[in-house]
């Protein structure tokens, strides 16, 4: 199961199962092992460049055609979710 860690409204779904193998993103950093920090390095009208920081490691650069936050947040969440099958 992989979330973003700044949802609040999840957080309380997750008091209520007992799902194993959970994993936030976010742009924050977090004293989470399972958590996957990601950090935008360059924006242009053509995209986004971004990195991600997950379990001791850096992964990227990472090159989106589109711009913006939401899709760099949504391309972590499938990066992690690939770095954990």
């Amino acid at each position: 199961f992989v979330y973003w860690s700044e949802d609040k409204n999840i957080l309380d779904l997750l008091d209520n199962t007992n799902t194993q193998n959970v994993y936030s993103y976010g742009f924050n950093k977090k004293d989470n092992q399972n958590h996957a920090r990601c950090e935008i390095t360059k924006v242009s009208e053509l995209g986004s460049e971004f990195k991600i920081y997950y379990k001791s490691n850096q992964y990227g650069p990472f090159i989106l055609k589109q711009p913006g936050e939401y899709n760099v947040l949504n391309a972590t969440a499938v990066i992690v979710m690939a770095l954990n099958l």
